[in-house]
């Protein structure tokens, strides 16, 4: 057999071979988290991923920490300030130091710390002008190259 025609042969041999093969298909697996599993509402209006991976889910009835297995929620407990500062959440966000921002729809911003489990509250009174906090509907936050929030 001549060398050109055996690779032709090869050509075809790889050609129904390259047919009979096919890469593995992706079959992602699409799974609806609602109150039945644990969060605390259906209504989601923030997504956030924390450095240590846990999902954080703001809703409009709390926080919601999701390990991918169960979910942790966190809600305004009134008279404790170190508790979140309102349950309807707006925004989210992880800082570069592994903070995360609460931005909230009329209560202002919670800071929590997964360190020491606190949170820290900044709320607008509007009788004072508050250069950090002109409102307090929280809907993005950006941190800049200095880490300033």
């Amino acid at each position: 057999m001549n060398c050109k025609l055996r690779n032709y042969i090869l050509l075809i041999l790889l050609w129904f071979f390259r047919l009979s093969i096919s890469g593995q298909k992706n079959k992602y697996v699409k799974h609806f988290l609602t109150v039945d599993d644990g969060l605390s509402h259906n209504e989601i209006t923030a997504i956030a991923q924390d450095h240590d991976g846990f999902i954080w889910i703001g809703t409009r009835g709390g926080l919601n920490r999701y390990d991918g297995y169960d979910f942790k929620i966190f809600n305004q407990i009134p008279g404790d300030s170190n508790s979140l500062v309102n349950p309807s959440i707006e925004s989210l966000f992880v800082d570069s130091k592994g903070n995360l921002w609460i931005g909230t729809k009329s209560g202002g911003v919670s800071k929590y710390n997964p360190v020491t489990g606190v949170f820290k509250n900044i709320v607008s009174d509007y009788k004072h002008s508050n250069p950090l906090l002109p409102d307090n509907r929280v809907l993005c936050f950006h941190e800049d190259k200095k880490e300033q929030i």
